[in-house]
């Protein structure tokens, strides 16, 4: 066998791999959030809609693990404001394997 067609059966192998422990990863959508974070990048403020599930508080964390504000989220229309600098942060619901984070841009 050629070396190009071991690369293109390697490449093709590792990339199923990654799209089945994906799809795997997300089945078990009973204890999952959903909610919308718009607009999204913003200037610092934003909105985040917690489509289902109860009220619950989120924690707003800067890529260096600080947090830089927590957050209680209301079923519905929640309006946030963030006094922090332009940059990529996570916000983080529930816990331990309930954990859910979604990214959020402030230019």
């Amino acid at each position: 066998m050629s070396l190009s067609i071991r690369v293109l059966l390697f490449i093709s192998l590792f990339i199923g791999f990654s799209v089945n422990s994906a799809a795997i990863a997300q089945t078990d959508s009973s204890a999952t959030v959903e909610l919308n974070i718009f607009p999204n990048p913003n200037r610092g403020t934003f909105y985040i809609t917690l489509v289902n599930g109860d009220s619950q508080h989120a924690q707003l964390m800067g890529m260096d693990g600080r947090i830089v504000k927590t957050i209680y989220l209301q079923s519905g229309l929640n309006y946030v404001t963030i006094d922090a600098p332009a940059g990529i942060y996570i916000l983080q619901l529930g816990e331990g394997e309930q954990l859910q984070q979604f990214k959020i841009i402030k230019k």
